[in-house]
């Protein structure tokens, strides 16, 4: 499969918490972060389901909208619940349709729980896609392989991952962290086969206030090739992504991030950036002021 440079869309099925010192880390006892966001994508072009860029310039138009939550609080300072998912979402593809992406939730564990800069975590997630707005709003008649533009398919999956991290600090105003995670997924939708999924990011925060991240996801399904070629990355896919996120905490609770996405090589996919634009926010829940 050839992998080609090229700004594409990258599609998790879940939301990836684009904060600063997720993965690997815990937060402690009563401590809280969430994200609000939107997602758009806006293209014409496709990589098909054989790796390869559609070489006519674009199958269909769309545009794809969706808003995503997410929240993690620490119950203790080794275990860290998260909440997470895709309530709404709006697709246009010759047809349109409203739909619901998949909504779940994950239990993350430290065994180390010594606070150090090195974090070691252990995280198990659950989550299902609602069939709404399980319809192929594209369907290329004749075309070997199906190209269609899905947004939504029903499915249930769980996933157990391995989150390393570490945090450094440059100087008194420049903090830094890298991270990586590796995991296995189940999926129960017929068309998707189990996946290695894995994700690494390195982040640094400048006086206190304005983060930076790049981070690159991965998902490799298990077992028979990509078959369906579906615009919308939903389903049987295949992606080494990269992406860039910036934040500004214009206070102590609140911040502002945009981000972009793309890929180095995708299979079954859209072939234009994924934008985003959202709110974050930190505080404390419960427990003692720290």
């Amino acid at each position: 499969m050839p992998r080609r440079l090229a700004l594409a869309l990258v599609v998790l099925g879940t939301l990836a918490p684009s904060v600063a010192r997720a993965g690997a880390w815990t937060q402690s006892e009563g401590r809280c972060y969430a994200k609000l966001g939107a997602r758009a994508i806006l293209g014409s072009g496709a990589y098909e389901a054989t790796g390869l860029r559609d070489a006519r310039q674009g199958i269909v138009d769309y545009f794809d909208l969706q808003l995503g939550l997410y929240a993690e609080c620490g119950l203790h300072d080794r275990f860290t619940a998260v909440l997470y998912g895709a309530p709404f979402g709006y697709a246009v593809a010759d047809d349109d349709t409203f739909y619901v992406g998949p909504i779940g939730g994950a239990v993350r564990f430290d065994p180390l729980g010594d606070g150090g800069p090195t974090r070691l975590a252990f995280q198990l997630d659950y989550a299902y896609a609602p069939p709404v707005g399980d319809v192929a709003l594209f369907d290329e008649p004749g075309a070997s392989p199906r190209v269609i533009y899905q947004p939504a398919l029903e499915n249930h999956y769980g996933e157990l991952t391995v989150q390393l991290g570490h945090g450094f600090s440059l100087d008194p105003n420049v903090s830094g962290w890298v991270q990586g995670s590796v995991g296995a997924r189940l999926n129960s939708a017929d068309s998707m086969d189990p996946a290695l999924t894995a994700l690494a990011s390195v982040g640094f925060t400048f006086y206190g206030w304005f983060q930076v991240e790049a981070y690159f996801p991965f998902y490799e399904p298990f077992g028979q090739d990509v078959t369906v070629t579906n615009i919308a990355g939903v389903g049987q896919t295949r992606y080494l992504g990269f992406g860039a996120r910036v934040s500004a905490w214009m206070v102590e609770q609140l911040a502002i991030y945009a981000a972009i996405d793309g890929v180095f090589y995708a299979s079954s996919n859209a072939a234009t950036p994924a934008i985003q634009l959202g709110l974050e926010s930190r505080f404390r829940a419960w427990g003692e002021p720290d």
